[in-house]
């Protein structure tokens, strides 16, 4: 019983752990992500999304989502098999254990509550092994910030 607790407590600790430092290694590495999104009648559209080869990723809105009473409004979509390197070279050992605590605990947008992937047209080839990770705002490169945000008014 005493173990369940320490290994509940252990779990949790690691993808609160491993969603930081994904976060802090977005935020040390903007240069590595695109922004591949826009919008067709108030709808975001992903198809055609054309990455560079240096870019591991890149950013869209979401709809807000609230884990453990923070708001986050981006994900940050990693090519297949990038971010479990990324979560190697930050100092973990097993890259799927991970994944699956930080979906168990809401981190990762995935296709399902069995998965931890996303599906994505990327370079028109669907890839169904990208992991989106929440992120926030203070996440998200200026120039990305400044295609979202709209003024509260407008001085005319």
């Amino acid at each position: 019983w005493l173990y369940d607790i320490v290994g509940n407590e252990k779990e949790e600790n690691i993808a609160m752990k491993a969603h930081k430092r994904i976060r802090d290694y977005i935020a040390m590495n903007k240069d590595k992500f695109g922004n591949r999104c826009f919008f067709c009648n108030g709808r975001p559209v992903y198809s055609g999304i054309e990455l560079e080869p240096t870019h591991e990723g890149f950013y869209h809105d979401v709809r807000k989502k609230i884990i453990d009473g923070e708001t986050y409004e981006y994900v940050c979509v990693f090519r297949p098999g990038v971010l479990q390197n990324i979560l190697v070279s930050l100092g973990f050992s097993d890259a799927n254990v991970v994944l699956y605590q930080m979906r168990k605990h809401g981190y990762l947008k995935s296709r399902d509550n069995k998965r931890n992937t996303s599906r994505y047209i990327i370079n028109d080839y669907q890839l169904d092994d990208c992991i989106a990770v929440y992120i926030k705002l203070i996440d998200v490169p200026v120039i990305f910030k400044s295609i979202f945000e709209f003024p509260d008014t407008f001085n005319e």
